[in-house]
């Protein structure tokens, strides 16, 4: 099953026209988010990449990974 959908959504990923919507959440490690790896993966550059963070409150303010996804957001 996981295959279907990592083709599916990688097929639509790969084509030159789509916008790649990567939403991932800060309550989950960034490491275990795969939509980054996809997108890294297949937009390089980041030309058509967005980014959401979601539920950016539940870090801890001032923490490690907080500023993991300040650098995120930031593009670093």
């Amino acid at each position: 099953m996981f295959e279907t959908v990592k083709g599916l959504v990688t097929s639509y990923m790969k084509n030159p026209r789509s916008i790649i919507l990567a939403v991932i959440s800060a309550k989950s490690e960034r490491a275990t988010q795969i939509v980054l790896k996809y997108a890294g993966e297949i937009d390089p550059e980041g030309s058509r990449t967005l980014g959401i963070i979601t539920k950016p409150d539940t870090l801890d303010a001032g923490g490690e990974g907080e500023q993991s996804y300040v650098d995120l957001a930031r593009n670093k």
